[in-house]
């Protein structure tokens, strides 16, 4: 514990490698629940990781500005969010996400929890590429551009600083 929170003062330029280290900590966290505590070996993770990110992105654009028109030019247009509209947004696309995600677990569950074995492995995995062809497809969310993030407010070492907090958090707090 000590070592996370320490982390970025002793070493300030991997900053932002340890954020994704600790988000990948917070993924194989996750997994372990359901593949090594549970036994159901999983390969549909990656779907509620997807659909947070994305509906958390969406909410934050959403509250602001037209979603279609910020995804429309593919991330060349960045509109500046003030200080206020970006943590707003982001806390609230946090939440809704969550949410979000566990009505999205409970659908596909009740689909894929009778499977047993590898026909449920190969079921989420389809679950999951099938979801991603469908994001891929919608223009509304960039289509296979992707959604573009919008700027953060404050510098760049801010940006990396909030990043690995945030998700330090969520990897301590699961």
């Amino acid at each position: 514990m000590l070592a996370g929170i320490f982390a970025p003062i002793v070493f300030p330029a991997y900053t932002f490698q340890f954020a994704v280290l600790w988000m990948m900590i917070l993924f194989a966290l996750t997994w372990d629940i359901l593949g090594g505590q549970m036994g159901y070996n999983s390969l549909g993770n990656i779907l509620f990781f997807g659909a947070g990110m994305y509906i958390c992105t969406v909410v934050q654009i959403g509250m602001y500005y037209d979603v279609a028109e910020y995804t429309a030019h593919f991330g060349a247009v960045k509109i500046d969010f003030t200080p206020y509209q970006y943590f707003t947004g982001i806390a609230a696309g946090l939440v809704i996400a969550a949410f979000a995600c566990v009505i999205i677990a409970v659908i596909f569950g009740w689909i894929v929890f009778g499977l047993r074995g590898p026909y449920f492995a190969i079921g989420t995995l389809g679950v999951a590429i099938a979801a991603g062809e469908l994001v891929g497809a919608w223009d509304y969310v960039g289509g296979g551009g992707g959604i573009s993030l919008p700027n953060y407010p404050g510098g760049p070492g801010d940006r990396e600083m909030f990043f690995y907090m945030l998700c330090f958090i969520s990897a301590v707090c699961t």
